[in-house]
């Protein structure tokens, strides 16, 4: 069974013609008082095959997610995605028949008393499914608009987009508390990519060589040094010397080359557009030109 069939299988509601060992539940008293393609079937004792399916389904969570951890941390092409989904479901869905079969038997406890009698249908352990699977891929992409997108274009159901904005939600406050970086920005920290998160702030305590490197590596195995743009002082023709002279994406704007503190990061699309831009639109743009970084643009002089 695939990924995407077992997630399929969790997220379904057990009706009277379903085969499935999830499923498999005591026989219903009076079934003929209820019609065949009915949904809402009262909740009902579990069968030998359910507790067989719960044990399976326990097993392939352990094996879930250990698997995925090493796909994903080998390269493997082997997504995220589904097994996030696969593993949220999982757990959904054994959680969500733990509730049912406590609702049966115990149906008058406090935290069912008003609103779950004795052969009613009060737990719907898909839904559970469903819930379990966007609290897992959320908490692991940190996604949040978009999750509850994909999720309802899943499922179709209008009436689960409440339940699945607060799993959607909580799972990335948790994760948040637990750490800043989702799975992909993980990966990238892990890996060393040059890249700036657009939303971390620097406020002149950081090095450029602590969050770039030259693509070879290091600069302590002989690589050459990171190139940098100083933040004022330096000269039209410098700057498009170093432009012409290197092939990176971008470059790190710094204070000065003694300090090394790092102010942004410019694209070399968006420096080479500058400056096209200043030649023909500035009077009294020269080589010998000053160019200065900032926020606000510098007043003309």
């Amino acid at each position: 069974m695939s990924g995407a069939e077992l997630i399929s299988e969790l997220f379904n509601d057990c009706g009277l013609l379903d085969s499935s060992k999830l499923c498999d539940y005591a026989p219903l008293d009076g079934v003929s008082n209820i019609t065949k393609s009915s949904n809402e079937l009262p909740d009902r004792a579990a069968g030998e095959g359910l507790y067989n399916a719960l044990w399976q389904l326990s097993l392939a969570l352990v094996f879930k997610i250990v698997l995925t951890v090493f796909t994903f941390g080998m390269k493997v092409p082997s997504g995220l995605f589904i097994p996030s989904m696969a593993v949220g479901a999982i757990a959904g869905r054994l959680l969500g028949v733990a509730m049912e079969q406590l609702a049966y038997y115990h149906h008058d406890w406090q935290l069912f008393k008003g609103w779950c009698s004795q052969g009613a249908d009060c737990i719907t352990p898909g839904l559970y499914a469903m819930v379990g699977a966007t609290a897992c891929l959320g908490g692991v992409t940190r996604m949040t608009v978009s999750l509850v997108v994909i999720m309802f274009e899943l499922t179709g159901g209008l009436e689960y987009i409440v339940p699945l904005m607060a799993a959607t939600m909580t799972s990335k406050w948790v994760a948040d508390a637990l750490g800043r970086e989702g799975i992909y920005e993980a990966h990238i920290r892990l890996n060393g990519y040059p890249f700036l998160e657009a939303k971390e702030e620097f406020e002149h305590k950081t090095l450029a060589m602590d969050v770039m490197r030259p693509r070879a590596g290091g600069g302590r195995r002989g690589d050459p040094p990171l190139v940098t743009l100083t933040q004022e002082g330096m000269r039209l023709e410098e700057v498009e010397g170093l432009v012409g002279g290197t092939q990176f994406s971008g470059f790190p704007v710094v204070v000065s080359h003694e300090s090394q503190r790092l102010v942004g990061f410019v694209l070399r699309r968006d420096l080479l557009i500058s400056i096209d831009n200043a030649r023909k639109h500035q009077e009294g743009v020269v080589s010998a030109s000053e160019v200065v970084f900032s926020d606000p643009a510098p007043p003309r002089r």
